[in-house]
């Protein structure tokens, strides 16, 4: 953008050296007078886009709504001075060339009192000369009117901030926030805005409609090692067999990798009188569901393998049935770390996931990650976890008690923070 500086005896003489040397595309970004004549500053490509994404990022130099309404306010009273001491001029000229009875437009009268000037003749001088000038002020006017106000953005509104700041520390993802505070309503108080983009948060998660254990199928929960499958696998056989009997289920682990995981898994079946199997190379899944076909219910588990794992590939091609559908939910842990999450959502989305079960709620300093998980990749909530209890730790998901289950974790976690930082104060005054 090149920016230039004009000084003129006029503004009409202004606007022609601009037209000369900047051409027609030349913006004028603001005028003023000076002691002889007019002041303007010009701008060629000029972008108001560029010009806001430039702007530095200190406090100081952001708009401020209020910043914004003096310059409207300010903008509007000069305008009306300017329109007031036009009238005035030409209540003159009406007085000097036959005025007409009716009062007329503030253009249209320039225009008119133009015609008079010209039939007065060259005795007029003076009336020429104040018509010349009205012109000029009239096209200030214009240069005046054509200036934008920059409005502060949603962004460099301070309640937008607070509740960006909120979104951030509840663990919200970054691309989720500018969503969720898009439709803000700046009129309404602080607590009142939190409380609808609570809402808008609820509203964006999505839970299933039937509990998992009351659909007939098959079921695979997938994740990686220590999210927390085979104990969310045994409280879910554990809560069938309450409603439907042992007899209707059977259990099935792919993890033939670590003997540990099968024993776990095996210890569990025979607690609650459940047969577990075991996918290898003599029973493939295919097979076993086809022995199973009786069955209500069959869960699978298994092995928490990443693609860096020479078993990957094995247990991709195990769980690519043919001859059965199966429901697959991705476990996903609420402690690990968002990158951990996204990196799992990754490696298994080839496998078309049905939704997800958020686990180890207890262990978790905030839950905005693991919404924003299931948000974002449309993954609807099936159960959660909060604890190591079969069955009682288990929960049907509901979208409305898991948000603010996520609110009143922020709100703690910011009470003991703000606890922790004035104790650190009070230690460091009592030092010095």
């Amino acid at each position: 953008m090149k920016v230039k500086r004009f000084f003129a005896a006029s503004m009409q003489q202004a606007l022609k050296d601009i037209r000369e040397d900047l051409g027609a595309d030349a913006v004028i970004l603001s005028t003023s007078k000076t002691g002889d004549g007019v002041e303007v500053i010009c701008a060629l490509d000029y972008n108001e886009d560029d010009q806001r994404s430039s702007m530095p990022e200190q406090e100081g130099a952001r708009p401020t709504p209020s910043a914004v309404a003096r310059e409207t306010a300010d903008r509007h009273r000069r305008l009306e001075d300017e329109m007031l001491r036009v009238r005035e001029r030409l209540e003159t000229l009406k007085d000097n060339a036959r005025p007409k009875a009716d009062p007329t437009p503030a253009f249209a009268a320039v225009e008119q009192a133009t015609t008079a000037s010209r039939q007065i003749g060259a005795g007029e001088q003076e009336t020429s000369r104040m018509l010349a000038e009205m012109r000029e002020e009239i096209m200030q006017l214009k240069s005046i009117m054509r200036q934008p106000v920059v409005a502060a953005r949603p962004e460099e509104n301070p309640a937008h901030r607070e509740l960006i700041e909120r979104l951030q520390e509840m663990g919200v993802f970054r691309e989720l926030q500018s969503a969720l505070t898009a439709k803000t309503d700046p009129r309404k108080g602080a607590q009142e805005q939190w409380r609808n983009l609570m809402a808008r948060l609820a509203h964006g998660l999505k839970a299933e409609n039937e509990e998992l254990i009351h659909q007939r199928g098959v079921c695979a929960l997938l994740g990686p090692t220590g999210s927390g499958k085979t104990t969310t696998l045994a409280k879910l056989a554990a809560r069938f067999v309450v409603h439907y009997g042992a007899e209707k289920l059977a259990l099935i682990t792919t993890d033939r990798f670590r003997v540990a995981s099968q024993q776990q898994l095996q210890s569990f079946g025979r607690l609650l009188n459940v047969p577990v199997y075991v996918v290898d190379e003599e029973n493939s899944l295919d097979d076993l569901l086809d022995r199973l076909a009786n069955k209500r219910l069959v869960l699978v588990d298994t092995a928490g393998l990443t693609p860096q794992d020479p078993n990957w590939e094995r247990q991709q091609k195990d769980l690519k049935v043919t001859r059965h559908r199966i429901r697959n939910y991705l476990v996903l842990s609420a402690v690990n770390q968002p990158q951990v999450m996204k990196s799992t959502y990754h490696y298994y989305k080839m496998l078309e996931l049905s939704g997800c079960i958020m686990t180890k709620l207890d262990e978790a300093f905030s839950l905005g990650e693991v919404l924003s998980m299931a948000i974002l990749n449309r993954l609807p909530v099936a159960y959660v976890t909060d604890g190591q209890k079969i069955p009682d730790d288990i929960h049907p998901a509901k979208a409305h008690a898991l948000v603010a289950r996520a609110d009143a974790l922020w709100r703690r976690t910011r009470r003991e923070t703000e606890q922790t930082n004035n104790t650190t104060r009070f230690a460091a005054e009592l030092v010095v």
